[in-house]
Formats: C-alpha cells, structure tokens, sequence
C-alpha cells in the first residue's frame, strides 16, 4: 500500500539509519503525528505528487483537491475521513 503512494519500496528496508517510525508529539500544537523516515517519505511524495502543497511563512501543510481525491481513492476513503484543512 505505501509503494502505491509513492513511498520507494527500498525506503521501508529495515537497514536504513533513521527510523521508519516513530512517536512524536508536536510541541507547538500538542498533536501526534507520524515521525522518521516514512513521515518524510510520505510527505515527498505527496508533494512530489501535488497532493499537498506548504502554506507560506508557515510548517502548515494543505491538501490539494487532488490530494483529497487520490487519498480517498487509494485508501478507499470518502470525504467525511478526510479533516477539512485548517483556516489561516
């Protein structure tokens, strides 16, 4: 599932020097979110993809309609599964 969205199938090696994952708690906003290599991972494709893109001056990140409607389709969701994007 992960090679379907974008993450190299040589990433999820267990030989790499950081972690695939890990728990992270963010500081600022005090919510979990994924940590370590596949976090980045992920996010490179995802942006690669044009399936997020970054909001200015900011470490916020938006999903693109594209992203909600390839997310929803490769992980057989629909747009109640999907948190709308934050307001500015």
């Amino acid at each position: 599932m992960l090679t379907g969205l974008g993450v190299p199938r040589s990433r999820l090696a267990d030989d790499q020097r950081r972690p695939l994952l890990r728990f992270c708690l963010d500081w600022s906003e005090q919510r979990h979110h994924l940590a370590g290599r596949l976090g980045a991972d992920l996010l490179d494709a995802f942006t690669t993809a044009g399936w997020i893109t970054r909001a200015p001056n900011t470490r916020a990140l938006r999903l693109t309609p594209a992203g909600e409607d390839a997310l929803a389709r490769q992980l057989s969701l629909d747009g109640t599964d999907i948190a709308p994007a934050a307001q500015p």
